[in-house]
């Protein structure tokens, strides 16, 4: 609370000040040791779970105008016929949802329009009353198809009570008092008459009671049951930034991104830190001037920060005055002024909004209220270190705990983020579980994104300044989030999601590395497209079916080899279903005929996005021996999806090998094997007196060198063995021949990988090719002779430095460690893992040449080596010169 206190010394006289200084009291202590999820004495969760609606299967999803005509199709936009379409479709699928009487059960409350087509939220009603957490979302897309459905519906519902025996007065005063509501209200008492389906007794007529609080501070939703004034169901229904806070004046995003450092870094030890909200020439010196878009004036005609889609507001406590002034252009503020939080607030919300408009949102009219003129307090929470969006007074409250929240243009933007999810989608009001985890992710995207267009430093750190986050990763406020992390979701592990900031990152950092591919516009709009369509509980798998849906109703399927791998490769979604399906009966070896080789494979469309094959695109890949040099077009043969081609006659016994590739109209792929030309198949044509291939083979050192070693099948003078090596594993040459069982490569690089496979000889007739075998060169890892152990853990540092391109990593063990040795480059990436293994005691030295996992030189600048033995760990610094 930092000027509170000294404005109203100045303003008020002492009698006054008593009231003030007691009421600042009684909301500080309302409001001090409580934050989100801390009133779980308070809370009650009586709500029957329902099973959520899923989108349309990826066997059963209904979309016929995916091909490439798409461009072509003829906009439906009237909202009679939409809402017919919708009608129709419900009314003829109700045994689906679980509704009896269309024309009883439901009615459609409204129409939401975006870039994909409409979006019709249907709620379930029971005797005309609303039924709580049961909407259905309809999107109907462009050319007039029911594309998506999703939500809740709780089927069978009959009512006891069927008139209220209490008045919704006594309803609130009956929730105040289960709260104990004290000091004074941030918004307006609400009540509405509800079906409330509960655990135990089922059915109720209930009043939905909601009392924006400041003690117990919250957003509290109470339903109270309408026949007796049981109290039965509780939430505080807040959303919170947990942990973050933030101030800001006008930064783009923040000071750390605008200047390229991180936190603590600069000349002088304070350059770049908060310093309790302190000013310093490094820190003002990272504002830029901005346009601050339509400003509203007061009654005087002077200036406020006030505009068509933000109002800054007084919610919480401490006291602002924000500022008034008669020259547009002087609303310039240095760090350090409390006014510079409130110009920031404005703009980014306000960028927010048109961000918005850009992106073709809010067209014809088809705005969202709740949006426009949006509230936020820059300083609110009583100073706490925390921000939150309030779903049901619909603002936004930024604290200034460590560094000032409102500072961050990336707090501000992952509120406002919670506001834009609450106001043009039907989730529910109290999001459990996955649910919840998914919105922060989706707010962490929206900053990023942000940031990433506005300047690239540290994009992967969605609150670099806020955070305080280091050079090495560290933090000075809290943890922070990420956005560029490799972590997977699975169904069967989705409970360890639930209800998490944390987990939110799978999901920002699957769209942020699609930004990476498609940019920010294309992103973005898919992002908040996608919304659309939600229903009460989405969690990850429906998030990712809805963005995928987005593109197809908006793009057509344009960028979908795009955001299918990218959330294949965060387990979203599984890429087989999306990939034209090939089946195939492998070739067994054939004599040496005077006529083609005919094959032939069955090639299915994918039933996820019933898009057509593309029949200029369907190969056979094949070639003798070691290579793939040729290809035959599949053409259709004889048989629903069957497919045949030729190979012309061979001259002399030879080994085929092929694979098949596929394309369909949205141009995805699949390949059989799937993973070819890795893996391919094989037969071999001529007679039948080919010698047996070698069995067995593997490598069993790669250090320096590559040892290769294998089974005899067959032996006698006349047997040798040919080595095959490839550094791509698809093209093979010949690397040397022994008549012994096994092999040293020593002409390898370091660093580099390396494929094998051996064949037998046998007089003039080569076998087939044994199984295929890899590894990456190492470095030698040695442990020196002494008579002595090391008595202590150490890490060395490296010799030469700086290097180009090897250089020698040392390290002490004094006792049987589990170690992992590891190299980071500047933006906290791993490169390479050098070491990770039980190792013995002693001492140690391993050589890194500057290479990636996939044999890239890196390059020059600034690397960190981390090793972590058991409990010790350190981390040194290197540099690599080019």
């Amino acid at each position: 609370m930092k000027s509170v206190f000294k404005t109203i010394m100045l303003t008020y006289p002492p009698l006054v000040l008593m009231v003030v200084f007691s009421l600042l009291l009684s909301v500080n202590q309302g409001i001090a040791h409580r934050g989100h999820h801390q009133h779980h004495d308070l809370e009650i969760d009586n709500l029957r779970t329902q099973k959520t609606i899923a989108v349309f299967d990826t066997k059963q999803r209904l979309l016929s105008n995916i091909n490439n005509n798409f461009n072509r199709i003829t906009e439906i936009s009237s909202p009679e016929v939409i809402k017919s379409k919708a009608d129709s479709y419900l009314n003829q699928n109700k045994a689906r949802f679980g509704i009896e009487n269309f024309s009883t059960d439901v009615r459609m409350e409204r129409i939401s329009k975006s870039p994909a087509g409409s979006h019709l939220i249907y709620q379930e009603i029971v005797e005309g009353i609303p039924v709580y957490d049961a909407r259905i979302v309809v999107s109907v897309n462009r050319n007039g198809e029911v594309s998506f459905v999703s939500g809740n519906f709780r089927s069978g519902l009959t009512l006891r009570d069927k008139q209220a025996q209490i008045q919704s007065l006594e309803a609130i005063e009956l929730a105040r008092a289960y709260l104990n509501v004290s000091g004074e209200l941030r918004g307006d008492q609400k009540t509405e008459l509800m079906v409330f389906d509960s655990k135990d007794k089922g059915p109720l007529l209930t009043y939905r009671v909601e009392i924006p609080c400041s003690s117990p501070f919250g957003d509290w939703e109470v339903f109270v049951d309408a026949a007796n004034g049981d109290i039965v169901h509780v939430k505080n229904l807040i959303v919170y930034k947990s942990g973050t806070d933030g101030t800001g004046m006008i930064w783009a995003p923040d000071p750390l991104t605008m200047a390229g450092v991180y936190y603590g870094q600069g000349e002088e030890d304070d350059e770049y830190v908060d310093n309790n909200d302190n000013d310093h020439p490094s820190l003002n010196d990272q504002r830029i001037s901005v346009t601050l878009k339509d400003l509203y004036t007061d009654d005087d005609g002077k200036y406020v920060l006030e505009g068509p889609y933000v109002k800054l507001t007084n919610r919480d406590s401490p006291f602002d005055e924000f500022p008034i002034i008669s020259d547009s252009g002087l609303f310039n503020y240095s760090r350090a002024d409390q006014e510079f939080e409130a110009v920031m607030v404005y703009y980014h919300i306000d960028a927010s909004y048109r961000r918005l408009l850009e992106l073709g949102f809010f067209e014809n009219d088809m705005v969202e209220e709740g949006l426009l003129e949006f509230e936020a307090d820059p300083h609110g929470l009583n100073g706490l270190d925390n921000s939150y969006y309030s779903k049901m007074c619909n603002y936004c409250a930024f604290g200034e705990g460590g560094v000032d929240d409102a500072e961050d243009a990336a707090v501000i933007r992952h509120e406002y983020a919670h506001a834009i999810q609450y106001n043009i989608s039907e989730v529910s009001d109290d999001p459990k579980g996955e649910t919840f985890s998914l919105l922060e992710g989706c707010a962490d995207y929206w900053a990023a994104s942000y940031k990433r267009r506005v300047n690239s430093f540290g994009w992967n750190h969605v609150f670099l300044w806020d955070a305080g986050i280091g050079s090495e990763g560290d933090t000075t406020f809290w943890a922070g989030r990420r956005c560029d992390l490799d972590w997977r979701w699975s169904k069967e592990d989705s409970a360890q999601y639930a209800g998490t900031h944390s987990w939110g990152q799978i999901w920002s950092s699957a769209l942020m590395r699609i930004w990476g591919n498609l940019g920010a516009y294309v992103t973005d709009q898919l992002f908040i497209a996608s919304h659309y369509y939600w229903g009460m509980h989405p969690d990850f798998e429906m998030a990712a079916q809805t963005f995928i849906q987005a593109d197809l109703d908006i793009n057509g399927g344009l960028n979908l080899p795009v955001i299918i791998q990218w959330f294949d490769f965060h387990g979203l979604i599984d890429l087989r279903e999306y990939q034209p399906q090939i089946t195939h009966d492998p070739i067994s070896d054939v004599e040496l005929i005077d006529d083609h080789y005919v094959i032939n494979c069955r090639i299915v469309p994918s039933d996820s996005l019933k898009a057509s094959l593309d029949t200029t695109n369907l190969w056979l890949i094949w070639g003798l021996d070691s290579s793939f040099t040729d290809s035959s077009l599949l053409m259709a043969g004889t048989g629903e999806h069957v497919f045949t081609t030729e190979i012309p006659d061979l001259t002399e016994p030879s080994s085929i090998n092929y694979y098949f590739y596929a394309r369909d109209s949205l141009d995805l792929f699949s390949t059989d094997p799937f993973d070819a030309p890795q893996n391919y198949y094989s037969f071999y044509a001529g007679p039948d007196i080919l010698p047996p291939p070698p069995l067995n083979l593997e490598i069993t050192n790669s250090i320096r060198v590559i040892d290769l070693n294998w089974q005899e099948v067959i032996s006698g003078k006349y047997v040798s063995y040919n080595i095959y090596r490839s550094e791509d594993g698809i093209k093979f040459s010949i690397a040397d021949s022994t008549p012994s069982s096994s092999h040293t490569d020593t002409t390898v690089i370091l660093g580099e990988k390396y494929y094998y496979y051996v064949t037998t000889v046998f007089n003039q007739w080569e076998s087939n090719p044994s199984d295929t075998v890899n590894a990456v060169v190492d470095a030698i890892i040695s442990v020196v002779k002494d008579d002595k152990l090391p008595s202590t853990y150490q890490l060395k540092q490296n010799f030469p430095n700086p290097f180009n391109p090897q250089t020698e990593i040392g390290y002490d063990l004094p006792e049987r460690s589990n170690v992992t040795l590891e190299v980071y480059n500047m933006l906290g990436q791993k490169i390479k893992t050098l070491v990770n293994e039980p190792q013995s005691a002693g001492y140690y030295q391993i050589i890194w040449d500057g290479r990636t996992d996939m044999g890239n030189l890196v390059g020059s600048g600034v690397y960190f080596y981390r090793i972590q033995a058991n409990n010790f760990s350190k981390v040194r610094k290197m540099i690599l010169v080019r």
